[in-house]
Order: structure tokens, then sequence, then C-alpha cells
């Protein structure tokens, strides 16, 4: 399983055991996939719309984040763009120790929780709904593999 730049094309294989790729042992130290069954590579249009939602959650630039997601054919359902960039930031968070992974995970619950209780508010939800409520419209299958490669490298 890995993520690899190669003269500019982004591949990622979703081969999810370590055997599948080493790394290269003279600086800069690059992945080397040894498995390539499940490799699939992104158009030139999603690469440049990854690289937006990047920078966008980098810069915290909550109007480039939106043009992201909609250009990569990601649809949701409210606009509320401080709830997409904190998703986007958690999403792309560094990994850490298990004793601090585990301080984090409980600080996103309350988060989220949080976050449930003002779509309640502005949705006009019971609680029951809001449990239920889905914020997506549309998530494209691309979008979908590669966040599974970028969860499982920060398992690694």
């Amino acid at each position: 399983m890995g993520i690899v730049l190669e003269n500019t094309h982004l591949k990622y294989s979703l081969g999810e055991f370590s055997g599948n790729f080493l790394v290269s042992k003279e600086p800069p130290h690059r992945p080397i996939l040894l498995d390539f069954g499940l490799t699939k590579m992104l158009s030139s249009s999603m690469k440049q719309a990854l690289a937006k939602m990047f920078l966008a959650s980098a810069e915290g630039d909550h109007v480039a984040l939106l043009s992201a997601f909609a250009e990569m054919g990601l649809k949701l359902r409210l606009d509320i763009p401080e709830q997409a960039m904190e998703v986007t930031n958690v999403f792309f968070r560094t990994s850490m120790p298990a004793k601090e992974a585990l301080e984090n995970t409980k600080s996103l619950v309350e988060q989220r929780t949080k976050n449930l209780k003002a779509l309640q508010g502005k949705m006009k939800l019971n609680p029951k709904e809001v449990k239920r409520f889905n914020p997506v419209d549309a998530f494209p299958g691309d979008i979908v593999i590669f966040s599974r490669v970028v969860n499982l490298l920060r398992g690694l």
C-alpha cells in the first residue's frame, strides 16, 4: 500500500501489506511499489483538485476548499465551510503515538458532538434525524479509494 509520485503521475496502491512496497535506501527515500495489481492512476483534473484541497486545508482557505470539492465531484448538502475544513484537517492530521491518539480521538468525538448540535439547529432536525443525516450527496470513487490509502498509511 502506498502513494507514489512518478514523473508527475500520482499512483496509489491498495495492497495494504507492508510487503507490497519498499523505501529506497538513498535519499530522498522514495517508496517503491512491488505489487501493481491494485494500482490506480488519477486523472490530471483529479490530481489538481487534490492539490488544491491539500493547499486549502493547510492555509485554512474555506472558499478554495469548497471549490476543490466541487472540482473533484464531491457534493455536500450543507453550506457549513467551517465543518468541511475541520473534517479535512482531521483527515490529513499527522500520525501520533497511541496515548496521544487516544486523547486526540476523545477531543474529535467532543467536536463531532458540537457539530451535530450545530447541524441540528441549522437544519431544524430532531435528535434521531440528525444522527441519520448524511451531509454528502456525491463522493467520487477515486477519493474513496485514495482516502483508504491515506488512512492505511497513517497506521504504518
